[in-house]
């Protein structure tokens, strides 16, 4: 897993105070056990005060931002840049920058993930022509972007407490409320909890449109998104990892669900339904939280 910037840091050290900003590569370490090494390492109080744009997995070989402010408190010095370029193993420094301001969560463009297939009961040769295959046909149909059970914890033990939360949440009112609110801002593990419980209801709601046979087409009331695909990082370009299409319009294929619609749908909106086939338009799926919009009532979506 790379993670993908959106931002880059900005070069700036106001008044001497700002942040390094490291590329990160590790395994089998989550993002919090990383954050908490570093802490440690450089002298902060807490941990949370290493900034992060979003948790990614434990078992993989992960490239990762995080952010350090250049004082320590606890070591009451400021901390050297020849310090964070070397920092304790297992943790390698790919490459340190300095900002002004710290990382924030969500301000990454993307992820770009490798897979590799390993202990192949088949000749490699035949291997590489039947992932070529395999990549043609994904390239054709697309892919069910589901979250991995990973996230959910054991027997989804996290979600389910997340969805509590947010039950708890919605019923209080009045200060109560908002003192709860402002419990889980400061909660990253509740947060986390949440994110999580936001995460199966999506995967909930992607399922729920395979079984409807309406993954590759445009329904009725979605809600269509026009963002650019991230661009894979220089190292994995020749892969061509942003080539993504959805399935082109096969609405005899959709015969007997009256969910699924022909991709214009009656509609004369064909730049849309052109975007949609090119893979530069795609439908939304539901994320709980701030800002969430929801299809029209009585709509297909």
């Amino acid at each position: 897993v790379t993670e993908l910037l959106g931002d880059e840091p900005n070069g700036l050290a106001p008044a001497g105070a700002f942040h390094f900003w490291l590329l990160i590569r590790r395994r089998d370490m989550t993002t919090i056990e990383v954050q908490k090494r570093l802490s440690a390492e450089f002298g902060q109080r807490d941990y949370r005060e290493i900034g992060v744009a979003g948790q990614k997995d434990k078992t993989a070989v992960v490239t990762q931002w995080f952010s350090i402010p250049n004082y320590s408190p606890v070591l009451e010095r400021p901390i050297n840049r020849s310090e964070v370029e070397t920092a304790a193993p297992p943790l390698e420094v790919l490459r340190v920058e300095v900002s002004s301001t710290k990382l924030r969560r969500n301000s990454h463009a993307g992820n770009h993930f490798e897979i590799v297939i390993s202990s192949c009961i088949i000749d490699s040769r035949n291997a590489v022509l039947r992932s070529a295959r395999v990549a043609q046909a994904l390239e054709a149909s697309g892919w069910p972007n589901y979250y991995g059970p990973q996230r959910f914890g054991v027997g989804a033990a996290t979600a389910l407490r997340g969805g509590k939360l947010l039950e708890k949440l919605r019923t209080l009112r009045g200060g109560a409320r908002r003192r709860i609110a402002a419990k889980l801002r400061n909660a990253p593990l509740d947060g986390f909890a949440i994110d999580a419980f936001a995460s199966m209801v999506f995967n909930v709601y992607l399922s729920r449109r395979i079984r409807q046979n309406a993954f590759g087409y445009w329904l009725e009331g979605d809600i269509m998104t026009r963002k650019a695909l991230v661009p894979a990082p220089p190292e994995h370009a020749s892969h061509d990892a942003t080539k993504s299409t959805l399935p082109k319009d096969r609405s005899d294929d959709c015969a007997g669900s009256n969910q699924a619609q022909k991709l214009i749908a009656g509609r004369d909106d064909t730049e849309l339904g052109d975007g949609f086939r090119r893979a530069e338009i795609s439908y939304t799926g539901p994320m709980l939280g701030k800002g969430l919009h929801l299809p029209d009532p009585g709509t297909g979506a």
